[in-house]
C-alpha cells in the first residue's frame, strides 16, 4: 500500500510544495517574489499532515532554508558580479535582460528544478520531516543549471 493511498491529500500537499519551484524558475522577477511567500506559506500549510511533530517556528525556519537554497546559486552569482560563474543561467530570472530563446530553452529547466523540489518534498513523506523537501530546495536550481547545459540549446536573447 502506498503512503498516498494511506493518508488523502497527501499528494495535494506534495504538488502544494511544489508549486514555489516551479513559480520560481518559471516566471522572471514575480517568481522570485512570489517564492519569498509561497515558500513559507507552503511549508506552514502541510506541516500539520506532513510532519506533525514539528512545530510553527520550526517549519518557518526549515521554509526560509528551502528559499535560500533556491536562489543561493543566482544570488551567489549576482552579488559576486560573475566572478563565481555558478547560476549564471539562472540570474535572467531575477534580472531579466535577456531570455532564452525557444519554448524548450525556458520550460525544460524549469520543469527539471521542479522534478528535484517535487521530489523531495514525497521524500519527506515517509520521514515525516521536512529535511528532504529543503535538500530538493537547493537542488532545484542545480537541475535547473544542469538542464541548461545539457538538456537544451540555450542560447540567450538580449
Amino acid at each position: 500500500m502506498s503512503v498516498a493511498s494511506t493518508r488523502p491529500g497527501t499528494v495535494g500537499r506534495i504538488v502544494l510544495l511544489g508549486i514555489p519551484v516551479l513559480v520560481a524558475f518559471s516566471i522572471p522577477v514575480l517568481g522570485f517574489v512570489a517564492s519569498l511567500f509561497l515558500m513559507p506559506l507552503a511549508g506552514f500549510r502541510v506541516r500539520r499532515r506532513l510532519w506533525p511533530r514539528i512545530s510553527g517556528g520550526a517549519t518557518i525556519a526549515w521554509s526560509m532554508l528551502a528559499l535560500v537554497g533556491l536562489w543561493f546559486p543566482a544570488l551567489l552569482s549576482l552579488f559576486s558580479q560573475g566572478a563565481i560563474p555558478v547560476g549564471g543561467s539562472v540570474v535572467w530570472l531575477l534580472i531579466p535582460l535577456c531570455a532564452p530563446t525557444g519554448f524548450g530553452a525556458f520550460i525544460v529547466p524549469a520543469l527539471a528544478a521542479t522534478a528535484f523540489g517535487l521530489a523531495g518534498a514525497a521524500a519527506s513523506v515517509p520521514v515525516r520531516h521536512p529535511w528532504p523537501w529543503v535538500v530538493g530546495a537547493w537542488a532545484a536550481p542545480l537541475a535547473y543549471i544542469a538542464a541548461t547545459l545539457w538538456l537544451v540549446d540555450t542560447s540567450f536573447q538580449c
